[in-house]
């Protein structure tokens, strides 16, 4: 029943999570950086986005931690040198 609980938990999130969000982005990540002088995460291409600034590693940045973007940036690094594809939902707070 435990595991039967999780699954139903776990399957929900991709349920409600894209319906929060302003934006889904699905692709190949290219460029993956940090800014030296802002500590913003830049990626030259994700999906059909270019040169977004998605966070900062140094300060709050669009809502988010600098811990949320360390793993931000964990995330597309690996998908960048695996060559694997990546889902994102955000919110640009436009709304």
């Amino acid at each position: 029943m435990r595991k039967l609980l999780k699954l139903a938990s776990f399957l929900l999130m991709f349920v409600v999570l894209p319906s929060l969000a302003n934006y889904t982005c699905y692709g190949e990540v290219k460029g993956v950086s940090i800014e030296a002088r802002t500590g913003h995460l830049i990626v030259e291409n994700i999906g059909p986005l270019e040169w977004p600034r998605l966070c900062s590693v140094d300060r709050d940045y669009n809502s988010i931690s600098p811990e949320a973007c360390r793993v931000v940036y964990s995330t597309l690094i690996t998908a960048q040198t695996t060559q694997k594809s990546v889902i994102m939902w955000f919110n640009d707070g436009k709304d």
